[in-house]
């Protein structure tokens, strides 16, 4: 880019950059623009494109008035940039080179075409001009953003957060009629999850409603005062597509609020991984939402630390003691059959994709009170008289990379069974494979006979196995779209 006016800001400062016309004069992006930096206490940087040396004077002038709206506490730079041979190639440099965090622009400004795959947040806004010149009157106060907890929609929210209090931000998700309360329980579950990741408290109000379409419900939402609606960019597609979607569209048109969709960085890293994900999509295409929620809803009800869960652990346990005394291979298969372990495990796997903090706990302490129960068996057993350690216990004593394959391969089995009700009758096949409880009742009768490192020896079996099976089922959920 040919700097026609100003120079390259050198402070090192959270920044935002504003691209306009030379004709736009003070835009509702640079209104949001100027905003967000103030909040953040950072910078914004007003970046005016021309085509030629005719629209240098328009372009000063609208510079001029851009000046006029910054307070003294309110850092900024002015600049006039020309677009050089390869202007996509020329605006990431210059953005490196100004150290832009975020980039806001109209969709009639100039550049837009290269806005997708920048080095920093994009935030591109959308609506008819004379309502974002209302909203540029009468000022931005009631902020709404729909959201289903996705990672572009938890960026926005880091910097939005820091806008004063006197500007309400709510976070909704609409789901759908038909699916009743689960719907609502979950749609809750990943606010308070994308609350707590973007470390808001209570800046932040949630809503959850129920709508036919979720078209319908953020339509319905944002026509109730609500200045300027923020959205987070589609994970599956382009930026162009998330401009130019259904839900955007249907926003703009329908309820005549403004609309700012974000992106965040684009790294090679993230190049790669929608590459892979791409790819694996192509063999094992995404669950639909419906899907996706039933599985969500299924793995953690079964990972209720009910009384059921109880029972079957306690008689699971009491059964794999007595089998590897007994050295019986048939009475630890039998314990194995029914041990409800792989529950909570495979639910760690799901809430570590989910990045939900409180499900992870709950998944964990439920597999925990697991294994205390697991190995207080192995210690009663182990008690018994006449008790000697059998081949069966001390072959789980000492922990192989075979084991470590054959928990991951398990885990991926489990999940993909959990996941497509169609192959369910392969679970009891996993809950062998995985071997979950004999390891731990193994531990608990080492123990009793005095053996430390041998029951420390089948404990590592079974964390080894328990971390296989959560990493092998986190990465068949995110192949599934979870």
């Amino acid at each position: 880019m040919k700097i026609i006016h100003g120079n390259i800001p050198s402070a090192q400062k959270w920044r935002v950059m504003v691209l306009l016309a030379p004709t736009n004069g003070v835009t509702l992006a640079w209104q949001i623009g100027r905003m967000l930096a103030q909040a953040n206490h950072g910078s914004v940087l007003a970046a005016v494109i021309v085509e030629d040396d005719g629209e240098v004077a328009a372009a000063q002038q609208t510079l001029a008035e851009i000046g006029r709206t910054c307070s003294e506490n309110t850092a900024h730079d002015l600049l006039i940039l020309k677009p050089t041979a390869n202007p996509s190639k020329a605006l990431k440099k210059f953005i490196a080179a100004a150290r832009v965090d975020l980039l806001i622009a109209d969709t009639d400004a100039p550049l837009w075409q290269y806005l997708d795959k920048l080095p920093c947040t994009v935030a591109t806004l959308r609506g008819s001009r004379d309502r974002n010149a209302s909203v540029l009157t009468q000022g931005i106060h009631n902020i709404l953003m729909p959201t289903s907890g996705g990672p572009h929609s938890v960026h926005a929210l880091q910097f939005l957060v820091q806008l004063p209090q006197t500007i309400t931000l709510e976070a909704l998700y609409v789901g759908r009629t038909s699916q009743g309360q689960h719907e609502k329980a979950l749609g809750q579950a990943r606010l308070d999850q994308m609350f707590e990741i973007a470390d808001c408290g209570t800046r932040v109000q949630s809503k959850v409603v129920l709508a036919e379409h979720p078209i319908q419900g953020i339509v319905e939402q944002a026509s109730q005062g609500h200045d300027l609606v923020v959205l987070g960019a589609s994970q599956e597609t382009s930026l162009d597509k998330a401009l130019f979607g259904d839900v955007v569209t249907s926003v703009v048109r329908e309820s005549k609020v403004p609309v700012l969709v974000v992106k965040q960085p684009q790294r090679l890293a993230a190049d790669l991984a929608d590459a892979l994900d791409w790819r694996l999509q192509r063999i094992f295409p995404r669950l639909t939402p419906e899907r996706r929620r039933d599985v969500y809803v299924k793995i953690r009800e079964n990972a209720q630390p009910d009384l059921d869960y109880f029972v079957l652990i306690t008689l699971a346990s009491l059964i794999a003691a007595l089998g590897l005394v007994l050295n019986s291979s048939a009475t630890i298969i039998g314990a194995m059959l029914v041990a409800p372990l792989m529950s909570p495990i495979v639910a760690t796997g799901l809430a570590m994709i989910l990045g939900d903090g409180r499900f992870l706990r709950f998944a964990f302490g439920t597999a925990v009170r697991g294994v205390l129960i697991a190995i207080a068996a192995g210690v009663v057993i182990g008690l018994m008289p006449g008790n000697s350690l059998s081949a069966a216990v001390l072959v789980r004593t000492a922990p192989t990379l075979i084991d470590l394959a054959v928990a991951f391969f398990s885990g991926l089995a489990g999940a993909f069974a959990l996941s497509y009700w169609e192959a369910e009758g392969a679970l009891p096949g996993v809950a062998i494979a995985a071997s979950l409880v004999p390891p731990l009742a193994s531990s608990g009768i080492a123990l009793a006979e005095g053996e430390w490192r041998l029951g420390l020896g089948a404990l590592i079996l079974f964390i080894t196995n328990y971390l296989m099976i959560a990493l092998a089922a986190a990465l068949v959920f995110l192949v599934f779209g979870f």
